[in-house]
């Protein structure tokens, strides 16, 4: 991240963060002193801490469990918690890390504690997103963030509730938009079981598709800082979508949201989606592109996407792009290579793509060695291919004609991570 991109965010979160205190919302409504004494309450405490170490298993409904969801969720509301500055908010969170760790270290013998602890914390975080002060509401983001990185399924539906709620602010929608990415992340990388509830993860993947497309409101006086502001959070989003592994969605048979083409018009930038990306949040939605699995979207054609991941290669080889300074240049073709790799197995048993997919990934993978090693990369070869080779299918899905990209007409901005 560019200097100025964090300065942006950081007075940006700080102005956020120390508004008017005297207008939080403090919960529960009744005020703190009953919570309270209900969690200092030993017999409270003792039967939580037994479940969080599977000593002990819950009751259906269990009020000690409810009692502790309601004292992590609501403190992030109270005054103490929000006018220290000795990193008191971040002790809380902590904590909540501490408590739901030991229990995930302890399944099986947890696990019916955790589903109802990590349910009524989703159910009165929400609670707190609803607060009128904005430092409560981020870091119930915070939290929604962790949530997703245990794999918690049922914090999806808060979290794409904020992405859909216009009175939230972006400090709040980007820790929505990172518990969505360890969501998937863990979907990618494990097992695709995260996600029992398909419908609830096809509502995930459109909220960051409409997220991605959004036209934000922007003055023609906007301030490079500011635009970087809004590109970075946007990323987030980019991040989240390229690790849902579906190209496609379809909603009662209709085919509702295009991830293989929103991703692909990052890449080639062709002014669907404003203001133009920079060049992190091009390479960020390539590397989607290159996991998106073509099984699990009947008629996906990945060799059309895989035509404009190479001229990405070729557009991040050229001297005036590797000319400017700032650009983790190493990191992206290291990224892209083992990206290109991925795409080549997934695609290595689809009659109509395999053999394109194989032969770019071997055109781009001595330009991609060049930029790792430091080199001075030629693609003028592999540009010349991608110019003279049409890919095998013509759009991303069989059968849809406009399921196509049009790559933009002038250089773009090239900014580094």
């Amino acid at each position: 991240m560019s200097r100025p991109v964090f300065r942006l965010l950081l007075s940006s979160f700080l102005v956020l963060l120390t508004g008017n205190l005297a207008s939080a919302q403090t919960l529960p409504a009744e005020g703190t002193k009953q919570l309270e004494d209900a969690w200092n309450n030993r017999d409270v405490r003792g039967a939580f801490t037994a479940m969080v170490r599977g000593e002990q298993q819950p009751a259906p409904n269990d009020a000690n469990i409810e009692t502790g969801a309601k004292f992590y969720a609501y403190r992030v509301t109270w005054q103490p918690y929000q006018k220290d500055t000795s990193g008191k908010m971040d002790a809380l969170l902590k904590e909540l890390k501490n408590e739901i760790g030991s229990a995930l270290r302890n399944r099986p013998n947890t696990q019916a504690f955790l589903t109802q602890f990590e349910r009524q914390l989703v159910l009165h975080l929400k609670e707190v997103l609803k607060n009128q002060l904005a430092i409560a509401r981020v870091n119930a983001g915070r939290m929604l963030e962790y949530l997703g990185e245990v794999g918690d399924e049922d914090a999806a539906d808060a979290m794409v509730e904020v992405l859909d709620d216009a009175n939230q602010n972006d400090a709040v929608k980007f820790y929505a938009l990172r518990g969505l990415k360890n969501l998937f992340v863990q979907a990618f990388q494990t097992s695709p079981v995260t996600f029992q509830n398909k419908d609830r993860e096809a509502r995930a993947i459109l909220a960051l598709i409409k997220f991605i497309e959004r036209k934000p409101t922007v003055s023609p006086n906007a301030t490079k800082e500011e635009l970087d502001g809004y590109r970075f959070v946007r990323r987030e989003a980019i991040r989240a979508l390229g690790y849902t592994r579906y190209p496609a969605v379809e909603v009662k048979g209709k085919l509702e949201g295009r991830t293989a083409q929103v991703l692909l018009r990052v890449v080639v930038a062709d002014g669907a989606v404003v203001p133009e990306p920079r060049l992190d949040e091009r390479v960020e939605a390539a590397l989607g592109v290159t996991r998106l699995k073509a099984d699990l979207f009947k008629g996906y054609q990945p060799d059309y996407a895989a035509r404009y991941v190479g001229t990405l290669v070729v557009y991040l080889a050229k001297p005036a792009t590797r000319a400017v300074a700032g650009v983790p240049f190493k990191m992206f073709a290291a990224e892209l290579q083992d990206g290109l790799n991925v795409l080549k197995a997934d695609t290595k048993d689809i009659k109509t793509s395999a053999a394109y997919v194989n032969e770019l990934v071997g055109r781009c993978d001595p330009i991609l060695r060049a930029m790792l090693a430091g080199g001075n990369p030629n693609a003028g070869e592999l540009d010349a291919w991608l110019t003279s080779q049409a890919s095998p299918n013509n759009s991303l899905y069989a059968g849809v004609a406009d399921a196509t990209v049009s790559p933009g007409q002038r250089e773009i901005e090239t900014t580094g991570r």
